[in-house]
C-alpha cells in the first residue's frame, strides 16, 4: 500500500512536468506573457495648480494641505521618489531602483509649483518631474515687471529650481497645449500630411529642448503629451530628437520590466474631489 501511494504521486508528479511542457512547446507565448507580467510597479502621479483659496479650486487644482497630506501618505505606505533620469537609467543602463519607487509630477509650470510644492517636496525630502510649457513661461518671464500676476513659472524661478536635486525639469511642448484651433495638444491636424505634422511638432519641441538647455544646462529626455496626444508619429519624431520617453495620461500602474515601452508610461491625474486615501486606494499598495 505504501509502495502504491507513492508510485501514484510519482506518476502525479511526472503527468504535471509533462502537461507544462507540453503547454509551453505549443504555445511559446505562455512563457512570455508570465514574464511580461512580472517587473517593478511603478506609480505615476500628475498634480497641476496648487490653490490654498478653496473657493477657486477645479480639477486641476488642490490645496498644498492636501499635497503634504499626500506626500506622508506614499512615504508611510513605504514608496520612494525617483525622477526619469533614475527610470531611464535603471530600465536602458540596468541602474538600480528603490524597492518601491514612485514618480510625482507637476505639470504645466504653475507658479505654485514654485511657491508651494517645492518647499514641500524638500521638507520631506522627495523629488518630481516638473514640466514646463515654453510659451507660459516666456510669457511669465516677459510681463514680470509690469505688476502681472502670472499663474506659470518665469525663467529664473525654473532655473532656480532646477538646481536642487529635488527638481527635475522635463517638455511639455513650446506651444501646443491647447485645446483650440485645428490642433489639439500634439495630435495631427485632420488636413495636415504626416511630413507637414512631423515638420510642426518637431519644430514646436525642440524649440523648448533649446531654451531649456539654454537656460538650465539640462536637455529633457522625457517629453509630457499634452492632453495625451500620443502617436506612432509622435512617438517616430521624440525618438529622432532623442527622447528615451514619454509620459501620457493613461491610468494604469506601470510595470517596469524588459518589454516596457517608455513612450506610454500612464499616469494618474490627481483631483480635489478625494481624500488622500481614497484617491491612492488602487494605485498604491
Amino acid at each position: 500500500m505504501i509502495f502504491r501511494v507513492t508510485e501514484h504521486k510519482i506518476f502525479a508528479g511526472l503527468c504535471l512536468m509533462l502537461i507544462v511542457a507540453s503547454l509551453v512547446s505549443i504555445s511559446p507565448k505562455l512563457k512570455d506573457i508570465v514574464i511580461k507580467e512580472k517587473g517593478t510597479k511603478l506609480p505615476i502621479i500628475v498634480y497641476h495648480d496648487i490653490d490654498n483659496a478653496t473657493q477657486n479650486l477645479n480639477e486641476n487644482s488642490i490645496t498644498s494641505a492636501t499635497l503634504e497630506q499626500d506626500l506622508m501618505y506614499i512615504k508611510e505606505k513605504g514608496y520612494t521618489t525617483i525622477n526619469m533620469t533614475q527610470l531611464i537609467g535603471h530600465c536602458l543602463k540596468g541602474d538600480d531602483l528603490p524597492e518601491k519607487p514612485i514618480i510625482i509630477c507637476f505639470d504645466d509650470g504653475f507658479k505654485s509649483t514654485y511657491t508651494q510644492a517645492f518647499p514641500l517636496l524638500q521638507k520631506h525630502n522627495m523629488c518630481a518631474t516638473v514640466s514646463v510649457v515654453g510659451i507660459y513661461t516666456d510669457h511669465s518671464t516677459e510681463k514680470e515687471n509690469e505688476n502681472f500676476d502670472s499663474l506659470y513659472m518665469n525663467w529664473d524661478e525654473i532655473k532656480n529650481i532646477s538646481k536642487s536635486s529635488f527638481i527635475e525639469i522635463q517638455n511639455h511642448s513650446y506651444d501646443m497645449h491647447n485645446q483650440t484651433g485645428n490642433r489639439i495638444g500634439t495630435r495631427k491636424k485632420i488636413n495636415e500630411t504626416e511630413e507637414e505634422y512631423c515638420i510642426a511638432i518637431k519644430n514646436d519641441i525642440d524649440k523648448l529642448q533649446s531654451l531649456l538647455f539654454d537656460t538650465i544646462g539640462f536637455k529633457p529626455n522625457t517629453f509630457v503629451y499634452t492632453f495625451n496626444s500620443n502617436s506612432k508619429l509622435s512617438k517616430k519624431v521624440l525618438k529622432e530628437l532623442g527622447f528615451n520617453a514619454a509620459l501620457t495620461n493613461n491610468k494604469k500602474v506601470n510595470v517596469i520590466n524588459s518589454s516596457t515601452d517608455l513612450f506610454s508610461l500612464g499616469r494618474f491625474h490627481r483631483t480635489n474631489d478625494r481624500t488622500t486615501e481614497q484617491f491612492f486606494e488602487n494605485i498604491l499598495e
